[in-house]
């Protein structure tokens, strides 16, 4: 797994969306915080399948497609971090969120 995720946040109405750049996965929740652990959420359950099946964790994603990569680009940073437990199975990466305009 990568060491550092970058993360665009895109508003959808109601909905906050996150998509990870590094592997096309992601999350939505209706606020910042559930949206971060809701992202944090799907990691661990990627990691926990890709384990099960016997398969390095991620590597059976692909990166984001580009038009997420440049929404990044023109989005606004935004300070945040992974929740973590010590019962994750693997540590959370940081991250560098940006939400898109």
């Amino acid at each position: 797994m990568a060491t550092q995720l970058r993360v665009l946040v895109i508003v959808d109405g109601p909905w906050l969306v996150a998509q990870v750049l590094e592997y096309d996965i992601g999350a939505e929740a209706k606020s910042f915080d559930d949206l971060m652990y809701q992202l944090q959420k799907t990691l661990v359950f990627q990691v926990l399948h890709d384990r099960q099946e016997n398969r390095e964790p991620f590597k059976s994603l692909e990166k984001a497609p580009r038009k997420f990569w440049e929404q990044y680009e023109a989005a606004t940073p935004r300070e945040a971090e992974l929740p973590s437990s010590p019962s994750d199975p693997i540590p959370m990466p940081k991250t560098e969120v940006r939400v898109a305009a």
